[in-house]
């Protein structure tokens, strides 16, 4: 009786846990431009590629439902350097990315 109590009882936590806990990321919708490259509702850290018609920086565009935050790593490490509303252009520095959820 006591073990079925016992595991009755962790049955219950884990089912509580699982219901409070944050749901995962969802993807933006829209499109995230990168120097002119479209990205259809992306999802993840977007890496601003070190291309020839890069020299210092990056020009982002938000076209999605959601601001983002920038990032100067290449993989959306460390704090965001700026966030991005949606329908604005911005900048990264060169290497540097964007989260998108």
């Amino acid at each position: 009786m006591i073990r079925t109590a016992g595991f009755v009882g962790a049955l219950a936590v884990a089912g509580a846990v699982a219901m409070l806990a944050p749901g995962t990321a969802n993807a933006v919708t829209g499109i995230v431009g990168l120097n002119g490259e479209a990205h259809q509702d992306p999802t993840g850290c977007l890496l601003a590629d070190n291309t020839l018609l890069t020299t210092f920086q990056i020009t982002v565009s938000n076209e999605t439902d959601t601001p983002l935050p920038l990032f100067a790593s290449g993989d959306c490490s460390g704090d965001p350097i700026g966030q991005l509303e949606p329908g604005r252009l911005g900048y990264v520095p060169k290497g540097g990315s964007v989260f998108t959820g």
